[in-house]
């Protein structure tokens, strides 16, 4: 199925903590009302989303994604596409799985302002490009909340990073 058949009625549902519907055979796109920006309020109050594992792909707008609510958002093993942004402000946002996916383009060094960030996959997107901002870096533990930082960072993939705590290979 796809979720694009429930967006309206989930868009309704009041205080609506965890959208939970990882290891399923979703397909299509990730409605863009499940991100928590509608006039009727939907996830809004979502804490947490995870999508993993679904035959689910097309651009996420993560621009509508409740910027002081989410806490964890899990996307990994589908085939969404597209630039990864949209994620400045999110102040409360602990984890972000986006691995095994078609995302492209760069990191944006916004990123660095996740604050309370403590685990952050890209691995296996093979078109993003670019180097590891310093941004993101400085997140890591001691000085910072991000534990577990991984990519695919090895030599010739077209990504660098000097701070990754894992490199996957491509």
């Amino acid at each position: 199925g796809t979720l694009e058949k429930v967006e309206k009625e989930l868009s309704f549902l009041k205080n609506f903590r965890e959208l939970i519907l990882n290891d399923n055979w979703i397909s299509g796109h990730f409605p863009r009302g499940l991100g928590g920006v509608g006039k009727e309020g939907g996830l809004d109050s979502a804490f947490r989303i995870n999508v993993s594992n679904n035959r689910m792909s097309g651009n996420i707008d993560f621009d509508h994604f409740p910027k002081d609510k989410l806490i964890s958002f899990k996307a990994a093993g589908n085939s969404f596409s597209g630039n990864i942004g949209g994620f400045a402000g999110i102040s409360l946002l602990k984890q972000l799985d986006l691995r095994s996916n078609d995302f492209s383009g760069t990191i944006s060094s916004d990123f660095g302002d996740l604050g309370n960030l403590a685990l952050f996959r890209i691995e296996n997107n093979d078109k993003i490009v670019g180097i590891m901002p310093s941004s993101i870096c400085s997140l890591l533990n001691p000085i910072g909340s991000l534990i577990q930082l991984t990519a695919s960072c090895s030599p010739n993939d077209g990504f660098e990073c000097s701070c990754c705590t894992r490199c996957e290979q491509k």
